[in-house]
Parts: C-alpha cells; structure tokens; sequence
C-alpha cells in the first residue's frame, strides 16, 4: 500500500504531501513519483486534497488523507481525482489541449500522464481570519491555497504541445454555515507563449466516485468487499432547469444504492463563472457537458482516427461541442448507474493575447441530497458573484463582530475573536448544537477593539467535551447574537 509523507499544520490541517504509491481502479498495486506536493483544505465541511499541478483529489490512495470528503471526520469519499482542462487554437492553426487529469487507473498514472508542472514558486496557504497565523490581508476566504503552475512539462508526456499558459489557482474555503459546504477553485490563466492563443475553452474534468470507505475499501487490493465504482449515478443542471432559484452550471454524481444509508450525500462540479465573455458559435449553449464511462474519453486533442478509420472528436471537439448528455442521448443511456466521468467546459474565449489573462472559476461542491446540492452551489455562486464577500455575514456599521475560531477544527485548542465597535456588555459562550449551555468564556465589560480568548475543549466543569460540533455565541448589550460552527476533533 501507499504511503504519503504528510506535513501538517494545526491551523488548518494542512497536508503537504508527496505520493509513493497507488491502489490501482482493477486492484494491483503501482508505486508513483511525482514533481508535486498535496495540500488538504481547511476550512468548512468539506476536506479536499490540493496540488500545485491544477488537480484534485488523491486518486483514493491513502486511508489516512482525504481525497473530498464529506462532512469533515465522516469516511464517506466522493472523488477519484479531478483537475484543469484548456484548450486553444496555436498560431499555427493546430488545436491543442492541456490537461491536468484524465481517465486514470491510479496515481501512478496520474502522475506520468499529467500535462502540467509546478512553476518552482512556493506555494502558500493564507486566511482571511485576523487571529489566525496564517492571516494575510490578501486572502480571500478564511482558507486560502495559491499556487502557480504552467504547461509545459519537461518531459512532456506522449508527445504534449504546450499551449504556454501559465495558471494560478486560489482555492477557497468558509467555515460560516451558508458556504462551508464545498471549496472555490479559482484559475487565472496567463498566454506566457509570447503568441496570440485563439478560440480558447476552459473545463473541469471529474472522475467523482461515492462510497463509504469503512463499508467498501478502495485501499486495500485483499479488501473482502473493495470499492464499487460501477454503481453512481451522474447527469448535470443548467440555470434554467431551476428558474429563481439557481444560476449555476452544475454537474453531480451520487451513489445509486446509498450503500444502505451510510453515503447518501451528493457531489458536484459547477461553474461559478468567467471574467471574459465567452462568444458561442451559431447560437451554441456557452457551456458544453459531456460524460463517459471509464476509458472511454478522447485519447487525442484534435480529430483521430479510429480502428474503423472514422473520424473521431478529440478532446478540443468534447469541450466545445454544446453537449448536455443528460438521459439517453445518442443512443447512450446516462440515467443508468455506471462508472461516469463528466467534463463541464465554457468557451469560447476569442483571443487571448499574449500577456493576458483569463480567469475561470469553478468549485468542489457537495450536499446532503440533490436540493442541498444545489442550493450550496447556488450559495457559492452568489459569494463569487459578490466578490467573495458575504453581505450576511457583516454586521452592520457599528454593531460588535465574531471573527470565525481558529483552528477549525481544533485540536486541543482554538482561537475565538470578536472586535467591538465600541465598550459594551458581552458575553461569549459555548453551546451545543441543541442549545445546551456548556462553556462561558467570557464576560462583563468590555473595551472596544479587538479581543482574543482560547477555548481548550473543557466545559464549565472542566470536563473534556467529546469530538463534535459546537457553537460559538457572542452576545452585546441588546444586539441579536452571533454564531460560529466550532469542530473539536479528538
């Protein structure tokens, strides 16, 4: 079995981590070296493995770190591995395609196959959380992951023509109870190639997969009842699908049987949206959905032939087709349970000069059933539309301000601010998720300003709560009170 060198932060439980080996998807085992490190998000309900190379997910290799699972501390997994598509047309008129995952049967392969490379500069996690340690005001969320990485790797596997792009990616995390539910992927894409790239289209490939890990093990060849990846059901939503009530393109895979209630949770990819207008052919839908089984995705950028010596569509053809395969199309039937993987791209984006940027957003999202799916994609969506900031969750001018703890989870210790506006009454508690008073913290008058008070998991009593969710509640004067999701992991 794989091993993963793990460097983790208490903060945000944040894993850097290089791979040594694999579980294959047929159950032999493959061992894998690679130029990148894994990171693990750190914030909300959802825990997804990171790297410096656009993609996600672990490939299901190591027990001990997650790939995306959800909620944090359950063992319910919900992808394989999933990463960063772009495709363009070259000045010399040939069509190319960059990728960051694909159809893999382990992460060895995943590793040899990939098309991008880390760029040599550090990554780094922020926060957005003034008491935290990794605060920095450039973050955008109370997690913050950025890294950079290009396209062209040396060497370049099976012949890859790099498009010379090079990506920055920000991934987001929120810990507040309306956006804890998923992770914003944000790409910025730079023409480094010194030419104009044209016809540009930009996807997010998932091989998501569902399943309970101590009901089905995806670790352990020997394993008496191993993973099924032949049981999830797939399809996608557009806007109008949901009119009022979601503006997001979304594609979502669930497990078909639920494995007897023990993973009844859905996951999803959705695009968040573009900073560039997209401009579609002949009236074409400006977002193309595609699925297959496993296997059977393009093996080629452009047009191949195959054995029959027909033509074929490469993966440039799949991302701009205008597709939504949705029910039974083509003489396919999608509504069936299988091993689905699904490609959601936008595009396309006419000319991206030399030294510009595009930047395309998408996001890991999850829920406990199709309409806690979609309405927590619909959440994020409206955060990136409102640039990252969350109008629900600012006081207004001149009310006091709970600050979000940290870490989160925690484990012995966490952090929790509040900044008053001016001197006021508080009162700063630990409640249970029913209501149940356990802890105060803090009370009395209190100066204006910024004020900090460590919670170590005891109550009043000085008893060791057990792992779980708690509520940290701030009360002043005669305002209403505030409310943070605090985990305690033990």
């Amino acid at each position: 079995m794989n091993r993963l060198i793990a460097y983790c932060t208490l903060l945000v439980c944040v894993l850097l981590a290089t791979d040594a080996g694999a579980t294959n998807r047929d159950g032999a085992s493959a061992a894998a070296a690679a130029d990148r490190e894994t990171w693990v998000s750190g914030a909300g309900l959802v825990r997804l493995a990171l790297t410096d190379v656009g993609r996600t997910g672990n490939a299901l290799s190591n027990r001990y770190v997650p790939s995306l699972r959800y909620p944090v501390g359950s063992s319910v997994e919900h992808l394989y591995i999933a990463g960063l598509w772009i495709g363009a047309r070259r000045p010399d008129g040939d069509v190319h395609v960059s990728s960051a995952a694909e159809d893999y049967a382990n992460l060895n392969e995943a590793d040899e196959l990939r098309e991008f490379a880390p760029t040599g500069d550090p990554a780094r996690v922020m926060s957005s959380v003034q008491n935290s340690d990794d605060y920095h005001p450039d973050a955008l969320a109370p997690y913050h992951f950025q890294c950079t990485f290009h396209d062209d790797r040396v060497p370049a596997p099976y012949g890859h023509v790099p498009l010379g792009v090079e990506i920055t990616l920000d991934a987001l995390a929120w810990d507040t109870a309306a956006e804890d539910d998923g992770v914003v992927l944000q790409f910025t894409i730079t023409n480094i190639s010194g030419a104009d790239l044209r016809d540009v289209y930009v996807g997010y490939f998932a091989d998501a997969t569902v399943g309970n890990t101590e009901l089905t093990d995806p670790y352990d060849p020997q394993a008496p009842v191993g993973w099924n990846y032949y049981d999830d059901l797939n399809g996608a939503w557009r806007p109008y699908d949901f009119p009022g009530e979601s503006d997001v393109w979304l594609m979502w895979k669930h497990d078909g049987d639920g494995e007897d209630g023990q993973a009844t949770s859905w996951v999803g990819h959705a695009l968040l949206g573009a900073d560039r207008a997209v401009e579609p052919p002949n009236g074409q839908p400006p977002v193309s959905y595609n699925a297959w089984r496993f296997r059977g995705g393009p093996p080629e950028d452009d047009l191949w032939l195959d054995d029959d010596q027909e033509w074929q569509p490469g993966k440039y053809q799949v991302m701009s087709n205008g597709h939504f395969d949705v029910g039974y199309v083509d003489g396919v039937d999608y509504s069936i349970m299988s091993d689905w993987l699904a490609l959601i791209s936008t595009g396309p984006f006419p000319v991206l000069a030399a030294g510009e940027t595009v930047a395309v957003t998408f996001a890991a999202v999850c829920g406990v059933d199709s309409l806690g799916l979609r309405d927590n994609a619909q959440r994020l969506g409206e955060l990136y539309a409102n640039g990252y900031v969350d109008a629900e969750d600012v006081p207004p001018a001149g009310m006091a301000r709970l600050l979000p703890p940290a870490p989160n989870p925690f484990n012995p210790t966490t952090t929790i601010a509040f900044e008053l506006a001016e001197p006021s009454r508080v009162a700063l508690d630990i409640v249970g998720i029913d209501g149940r008073p356990l802890r105060t913290l803090a009370g009395g008058e209190r100066s204006a300003g910024l004020h900090h008070v460590r919670w170590n998991g005891l109550d009043d009593r000085g008893r060791a709560l057990p792992s779980g969710v708690y509520l940290v509640q701030l009360r002043t004067g005669d305002e209403p009170g505030q409310t943070r999701p605090v985990t305690l992991v033990r």
